[in-house]
Formats: C-alpha cells, structure tokens, sequence
C-alpha cells in the first residue's frame, strides 16, 4: 500500500504519514493531509484490492465464497428486514453468492465511511442477488445529499466476491492486477 500511494504522490513509501479513524480505517497525515488522496485495503486469503482515488470516500471489500451454514441466520440476526425475507426466499444453490454479495457491498461502504459494522448494517441497504447490478437501495440519514454513493461488483477472481463504494459520480473504474513480475516493475526506478 506504502508503494503504490508513494507512486501516486511521488515520495519515497517511507515518507508518507498516517493517522487512524476511530474503527481503524487510516489517513494520510503530515504533508499529505491536504493531497486528497482517499484510499481503502481490503484483503482475503492471498488476495489483496487496494482502491485510489482523489474523486472522495472509498472503501472496498473482498470474500471467498464459501458455504456458510449459518448464513441465513446472519442475514436475519444483522441485515434489514427486507434483505432477510429476499435472502430467505433465495433457492440453496444461489444462498452463498448472495450472502457474500450483500456482505461485501454493505462492507465496502462501512469502510469508506470509516465505520465499524456494529452500528449501521442494518441501516444501509443493498442489492445482492447473483447476476444483479450492484447499487445502494438504502442508506442511513442524509448519505445521498451532499454526494451521491456509487457502488460497483468487482470480480477479482474465481471464487471471490468484492465490491467498491464511493461518494463520487464514478462512471468508470481502472482495474490494474499486479503479481510478482508486475510488482518488480513498480519498484524499478
């Protein structure tokens, strides 16, 4: 993460400064407060999305989808009441996707605000079934007002779920993939 924001703010990785939020979530500090640069990690088992942006508020979120026998009870313990009765209704086979999809997308945007799950899960509301566009159904308080929230499927890879938001009008995103080789070149002078 170091290296590629260096990158974009072309200082050493070692320079950059950050501060922490309340549920953890870091800021660049120091000379770089004022860059506006808003960044997000996220990270499950050897994959890792790192989101860049100066349009605003990012966050971004990734799972493996795996069989989760108490999904159901999840949903109806932590997510809204709509969202439990969809998820309920789901058939078997369309259950894991669907719960890694409504949990990835409501993270993403926990995250860009910088918010712990405890609170507003159950507040924002999101589309989850598999094969349908990703988008905020609901959100908590005057989150739409100022700036709309735009959120987006992303697909890493087989296997995985992960969504992007942002408090941007974002009409396109840049996917760049980086493995061993293509960390090399970043790090080449």
């Amino acid at each position: 993460m170091r290296m590629l924001l260096g990158r974009y703010l072309h200082v050493e990785p070692a320079d950059l400064e950050f501060v922490y939020g309340p549920h953890g979530k870091p800021f660049l500090s120091g000379a770089f407060a004022d860059s506006r640069l808003n960044f997000n990690l996220a990270h499950s088992e050897n994959l890792a999305l790192l989101a860049v942006t100066r349009a605003g508020m990012i966050g971004v979120d990734i799972e493996r989808i795996r069989p989760m026998d108490d999904a159901g009870q999840l949903v109806g313990r932590f997510f809204s009441a709509r969202e439990s009765s969809t998820f309920q209704k789901l058939p078997r086979e369309q259950k894991n996707i669907a719960f890694f999809n409504l949990w990835t997308r409501k993270e993403a945007w926990l995250k860009a605000i910088g918010e712990g799950i405890e609170h507003l899960l159950k507040r924002v509301e999101v589309s989850f079934l598999p094969g349908e566009p990703a988008q905020f159904i609901n959100l908590p308080g005057n989150a739409q007002i100022t700036e709309p929230w735009v959120i987006h499927n992303l697909d890493p890879a087989p296997g995985f779920a992960a969504a992007l938001a942002v408090r941007a009008p974002v009409t396109s995103l840049h996917c760049c993939c980086w493995g061993e080789e293509a960390t090399r070149k970043i790090m080449e002078p």
